[in-house]
């Protein structure tokens, strides 16, 4: 399977207990029996998010739009411009939107920080839990 420039062929067969989520330009998202997510796929891409996870984690007006994460290098090799050759995976605990509304002011400063950090900015990209936004896409530019 063709995901953007990521093809998913290389990608080890999950258990069926893991549930496919669905995909992006550049990566693959399945949730695993425990909940989490993990997106699998252009490392650039899981770099790029675990990174703009990282800006937003450490700022104390914006670390409650981060769900719990992890980042999980299997590079073995680099090509001669140092990028990696191998896989990274993003975790995160899986958010569904609760059915409240976000707070205005909140949605605007998670809004205005994603842009600050050019990312873009979709509907998709967070969800709502009491009625808080929480991130659960920033890898995109």
């Amino acid at each position: 399977m063709q995901v953007g420039s990521f093809t998913a062929t290389c990608l080890p067969r999950l258990p069926t207990i893991w549930i496919f989520v669905g995909k992006g330009d550049h990566r693959l998202v399945y949730r695993a029996p425990t909940g989490e997510v993990y997106k699998v796929g252009m490392d650039r891409i899981n770099r790029r998010e675990h990174g703009v996870l990282q800006i937003l984690d450490a700022d104390p007006e914006t670390v409650a739009f981060v769900p719990v994460y992890a980042f999980y290098d299997f590079s073995t090799a680099f090509d001669l411009t140092g990028w990696s050759m191998g896989e990274t995976v993003v975790a995160m605990e899986f958010v569904e939107d609760d059915g409240t509304e976000p707070d205005d002011h909140d949605l605007m400063l998670l809004i205005d920080r994603l842009v600050t950090l050019e990312v873009s900015d979709h509907d998709e990209n967070w969800r709502v839990r009491n009625g808080r936004p929480v991130i659960i896409d920033c890898g995109g530019l």
